[in-house]
């Protein structure tokens, strides 16, 4: 499976790189966010920590969206700490795939390995 796990920091990093990019409220990054981390899961099982850092980021995608949509502009060191805030969140749920993530029976059709097996 190591295929799966490459796939995964690969998605994250992209993740990063475009919270680190963002700049404006016009985009949907809530949006993104939740598609990327939605398909990053749709082949893990679910468990607890994964769904409680999976909810965090969504969370605080949300804060940084409504922060950027705030007038007037909030100070830069304000959006740059909702944005480290944010990144963090995406590395602590990357680490919790990695280490919890259990391949669904979804996975096993694709070729992913073998369905109830760490990923």
């Amino acid at each position: 499976m190591p295929q799966l796990r490459k796939d995964i920091r690969t998605s994250f990093e992209h993740a990063r790189q475009k919270v680190e990019a963002y700049a404006s409220a016009s985009e949907d990054l809530s949006g993104e966010l939740r598609r990327w981390t939605d398909s990053t899961l749709r082949f893990i099982e679910p468990e607890a920590t994964i769904r409680n850092l999976h909810r965090v980021v969504l969370e605080r995608a949300d804060d940084l969206t409504g922060l950027m949509a705030e007038r007037p502009q909030p100070r830069a060191s304000s959006i740059a700490t909702a944005k480290s805030h944010l990144t963090a969140a995406f590395e602590d749920l990357e680490d919790a795939i990695l280490k919890h993530g259990i391949l669904t029976p979804a996975g096993e059709k694709v070729g992913l390995g073998i369905a109830g097996r760490p990923i």
